[in-house]
């Protein structure tokens, strides 16, 4: 949802989860205490990398930025790399490709922002020693994470839950480990555990990330919040960024609501298993939510 409230700022360049993929393979890292050698040099230039692509998650044709040449070999380009059947007539990656210069001005797309929306956490931790990178975190409510989250991996992907489970596993040990929980509990599938391991990795990686409050580039959000106050957000995070903005920008963000939110989620958790994973793992957090 931030992801695109940026991208409706003409001057911004956003991926979409390009973690997801293996530009990022070898710097990602979910805990923030491991640091390996040479880790920011690593990350900025796998993130350099990750600025020049364009990839099947992100929002695509791309429109309205101030980078798009005119005239219609670019707008056919533009359109083409978002169709999955035509990028290898076009020249152009499965997952993740240049961004084609048919298609962007060089200088002007030189001075669009980056914006990366990344699912690990540890990295953007270390890397928040960048001084030329900022942190934007969006928070959810335990119970509507979960949902989310079983909708879009069990349901969604059609992963059986108990490999789910099972691959999570060292993940989970050394979490647990981290708030001094037993991890005997976790030893023997159920949906019960299944909701609490993702939970217990919901609590490390947002309490992980709120560590950074203080920051003048870290910017909290609550994902309701957001919902409810759509412009608002959006200029609390172009003014973070240093982005110009105007008040026509701003009030495009006023009918974003209705479409971002248009898809519920085909399957609901049950209440009664939530409630009772919220209860095992979410007290004392100290999140604001």
């Amino acid at each position: 949802m931030v992801l695109d409230m940026y991208d409706l700022h003409p001057n911004t360049h956003c991926r979409n989860e390009p973690d997801g993929g293996t530009l990022l393979d070898g710097v990602e890292q979910f805990f923030a205490v491991d640091v390996p050698d040479g880790f920011q040099e690593k990350w900025k230039a796998a993130l350099g990398h990750v600025a020049a692509t364009s990839g099947k998650r992100d929002r695509l044709p791309v429109r309205d930025k101030h980078f798009l040449k005119p005239g219609l070999v670019s707008q056919f380009m533009n359109w083409g790399q978002s169709k999955r059947r035509m990028r290898p007539w076009l020249g152009l990656g499965d997952d993740d490709w240049p961004c084609p210069v048919s298609v962007y001005d060089r200088a002007a797309f030189a001075r669009a922002l980056p914006v990366f929306k990344i699912i690990v956490s540890g990295s953007v931790v270390l890397a928040h020693e960048d001084p030329g990178q900022i942190l934007v975190h969006v928070m959810r409510r335990p119970d509507a994470f979960l949902n989310s989250w079983y909708n879009r991996y069990v349901i969604r992907s059609g992963r059986r839950p108990e490999t789910l489970f099972a691959e999570s596993e060292p993940v989970r040990t050394r979490v647990l480990a981290h708030y001094g929980a037993d991890p005997a509990p976790f030893e023997t599938y159920s949906l019960q555990k299944l909701l609490e391991s993702e939970l217990w990795l919901w609590r490390y990686t947002n309490d992980r990330l709120y560590g950074l409050k203080g920051s003048p580039r870290y910017l909290p959000l609550i994902y309701d919040d957001i919902r409810k106050n759509p412009v608002e957000t959006a200029e609390a995070i172009y003014r973070h960024a240093g982005l110009d903005y105007d008040q026509a920008l701003l009030d495009r963000h006023a009918h974003m609501e209705k479409r971002i939110f248009a898809n519920k989620h085909s399957t609901t958790v049950p209440e009664d298993a939530i409630a009772a994973a919220i209860d095992m793992v979410c007290q004392d957090t100290g999140l604001p939510l």
